[in-house]
């Protein structure tokens, strides 16, 4: 029979419409016919589902049997410290109730790409496939940037260049997923200026999500001098945001407003603050409306057992008057504060940077008067919670 999946929450959340990946896998008699499936939740209503990764594992001898498995996602319903049973059914002698349909939208073609759901929308760089714009349809507000509005990973050497990947002159190699669940791009190259460096950038976009997914991996391939490497740069133009707002790891939410934050010296540099900020952002408390990287996780290594190096790891805001805009960047090699660029670091050979980020987008009504702090931050608070302990799925027997 197709498995079926146990979920359980606990964290004591409340999930709704919740971004659900479990791995399935059959016997060569049952189904092969994936589309010919239909996933129910315990209520016996269809629910949308998307597949990825379908392979099939051949027998290594005589206690083992072939099988296909793959990766099932759907969006969930939990209750806090809840289980849920949803299941795969294979319809006999009759046409299956269709499931509903999500609320995601992909229009385009190639990386000319506009993506939408309930909460937010997002365009495409159609050269490079980066963040060109985010509109936040809460507060019927798009966000734009001198540029695109992620401008990393990246590195720099007075010598050779501070090139973005939204320069990327020599395309990378690009691969997508689409369906009724997510739309996810990745990308993988080298900027032109190092070639010792290889980029691998994910945006992973979800129905009913208020935010997108961002996983980024640095590796570095051979030894190579740098002044800087960093990650999580998104830019926008200063008009739009008058505070600077951020959640300390003891979960404090702390801001500031920009007018009162002076570059600390001539790179730029407005506030520095912990590494291990949960996340980081610009609001208009004024106006209802704030946007937020939430950090997920962050690990480095080495494959080969050296030295990984880290200078200055920190969040960073700035204030770029050379583009007209503000941003946040979380360095992972910077150079000493104060200080001139000439100093560098060598990235060693073999050293795997990973970071996966959520880029949110938060509104509330205004009315009479701004709305409260707390009202506008609590989708970042609690996105943060619900993304760094996802609700468990596991395939169990029918």
């Amino acid at each position: 029979m197709p498995p079926s999946f146990l979920l359980t929450e606990s964290h004591g959340l409340a999930r709704t419409s919740e971004p659900v990946a479990v791995t399935a896998s059959f016997y060569p008699e049952e189904p092969q016919a994936i589309s010919a499936l239909v996933l129910l939740d315990d209520q016996d209503r269809p629910v949308p589902f998307q597949v990825t990764d379908l392979c099939d594992a051949p027998s290594t001898g005589p206690k083992t049997r072939p099988a296909r498995h793959c990766r099932v996602h759907f969006l969930a319903d939990l209750p806090p410290h809840g289980k849920r049973i949803y299941r795969w059914a294979f319809p006999e002698g009759q046409e299956a109730e269709p499931p509903p349909q999500t609320d995601l939208r992909i229009l385009g073609k190639g990386l000319s790409l506009s993506l939408e759901n309930q909460h937010i929308g997002l365009s495409l760089d159609p050269a490079t496939g980066q963040i060109f714009s985010f509109t936040c349809k809460e507060a019927g507000l798009t966000l734009d940037s001198p540029r695109t509005e992620n401008w990393e990973p990246d590195s720099f050497d007075p010598n050779r260049g501070w090139p973005k990947p939204f320069d990327w002159h020599e395309q990378p190699k690009v691969t997508f997923e689409k369906g009724p669940v997510f739309f996810q791009l990745y990308r993988v190259g080298s900027l032109s200026a190092y070639p010792e460096i290889t980029l691998h950038l994910t945006y992973r976009f979800y129905a009913a999500a208020p935010y997108l997914r961002v996983n980024t991996l640095i590796e570095i391939n051979e030894d190579v001098p740098l002044a800087c490497l960093r990650n999580e740069e998104f830019v926008f133009r200063e008009s739009h945001f008058t505070y600077l707002v951020w959640q300390e790891s003891d979960g404090r939410i702390l801001s500031r407003p920009l007018a009162e934050l002076p570059p600390v010296q001539r790179h730029g540099e407005a506030l520095k603050v912990s590494a291990e900020t949960a996340w980081t952002g610009f609001a208009d408390p004024l106006n209802g409306y704030a946007v937020a990287a939430l950090k997920l996780s962050s690990t480095s290594f080495n494959r080969f057992g050296r030295p990984v190096r880290l200078r200055n790891p920190a969040a960073y805001c700035m204030k770029a008057e050379t583009v007209n805009g503000i941003y946040w960047s979380r360095p992972l090699i910077y150079w000493p504060q104060p200080a001139k660029r000439d100093k560098l670091l060598v990235a060693t050979a073999g050293s795997v940077y990973a970071e996966e980020s959520a880029y949110c987008l938060a509104a509330v009504p205004v009315r009479t008067a701004p709305p409260a702090p707390d009202a506008l931050y609590a989708r970042f608070t609690e996105t943060f919670e619900r993304l760094r302990y996802p609700v468990e799925a596991e395939e169990v027997d029918a």
